[in-house]
């Protein structure tokens, strides 16, 4: 098979979307709508997609769609808590004949290291073979994500360490756990989320909340949006954890968690997944918890009973740089935005 590699207009929609519904990489995150929208939403992100096409029937056989910054007419990526972000995609039928998969990746690989060099890549887990990748001169490194099987709704709760399920059971006794969608609510968690990324060094300033309301607006009028919540008996929030959801195939992402880091409550987290899973376990089979980027999250997915399946991280020599380069001027921006006198003057609050 001869395949040509090219972008898609950024009009094109309905084989773009035609391609993901045929897609074992399907997600909510590929599709059409989801990528205008955060294009659409934040002016500093720009949308490109790849497509692969057969040259004979010129159908769209795979795919990339990278969401990316654009500083002087190079893009560049950017770090976002999307799933497998950048995946590469292929159809069906594709993915099924060794060939032409092969040959569909090494034409992807190839042409987005020529033109989209600073690009990171995240692969599907059901993409195991990244070859191509690599014989492009991708490096590829491997991460873990951390999933429950919903089709047993008991299973999360019987598949966790007992220290954990002893502590859901007490968190159970002394908390209260509930779905919210009050406005107030989210202005809570906009609160408490401040709190957990300053832990990170990171402060969410008042663009990122303006974004992320606009996000959550648009998801809230498509029904793929859940904000579950954890309070005292006096009302007050211990913690929050906000849900998107994939029909497309079924599966719950765990998105945003917001906490303050300084709780000595045990518990309450894998409590409130494990009440969400239980409610959305009639229309959905995963619970898609990510990656965690530090040891203690690891550590506190395994023990939540979670099944670790690898996925493969890919970027070039350039990228690998440029996302060190960002990594530092986000700590260099957060130090400055903790002093007071810049606060007085550019509020985050």
């Amino acid at each position: 098979m001869t395949v040509i590699v090219k972008e898609i207009p950024t009009a094109e929609r309905q084989e773009w979307d035609d391609l993901i519904n045929h897609s074992p990489q399907r997600t909510v995150f590929l599709e059409y709508e989801y990528l205008h929208m955060w294009a659409e939403t934040n002016p500093t992100f720009h949308l490109t997609r790849i497509g692969c096409y057969d040259d004979s029937s010129q159908k769209l056989v795979g795919g990339q769609a990278f969401l990316h910054k654009n500083y002087l007419g190079i893009r560049l990526s950017t770090i976002l808590n999307l799933f497998y972000v950048s995946t590469p995609t292929l159809r069906d039928s594709a993915q099924e004949d060794e060939v032409r998969r092969l040959e569909i990746l090494r034409a992807l690989a190839c042409y987005v290291k020529k033109r989209l060099p600073y690009m990171l890549v995240e692969v599907h887990p059901n993409l195991t073979d990244v070859r191509p990748y690599l014989y492009n001169g991708w490096r590829a490194s491997c991460e873990y994500t951390h999933i429950w099987d919903l089709r047993n709704r008991n299973a999360p709760l019987e598949n966790m360490h007992h220290r954990s399920r002893s502590h859901v059971q007490h968190a159970e006794k002394d908390l209260a756990f509930a779905r919210e969608s009050s406005a107030d609510t989210l202005c809570e968690f906009v609160q408490l989320y401040r709190k957990t990324m300053m832990k990170f060094n990171w402060l969410p300033d008042a663009t990122w909340e303006m974004n992320f309301r606009k996000y959550v607006s648009w998801m809230e009028t498509r029904d793929m949006f859940r904000l579950y919540t954890c309070r005292t008996v006096n009302g007050e929030l211990v913690g929050a954890i906000l849900y998107i959801l994939s029909r497309i195939n079924r599966t719950v992402y765990v998105w945003l968690i917001g906490y303050n880091p300084e709780t000595k409550i045990k518990g309450w987290s894998d409590t409130l997944n494990c009440h969400a899973a239980q409610e959305l376990s009639s229309e959905f089979d995963f619970f898609d918890f990510g990656e965690g980027s530090r040891e203690s999250i690891y550590r506190a997915k395994d023990t939540a009973g979670t099944t670790s399946v690898p996925f493969w991280v890919l970027k070039t020599a350039f990228s690998q740089r440029w996302l060190f380069i960002y990594d530092r001027l986000k700590l260099v921006r957060y130090t400055i935005a903790r002093f007071p006198l810049f606060k007085q003057g550019h509020s985050t609050e």
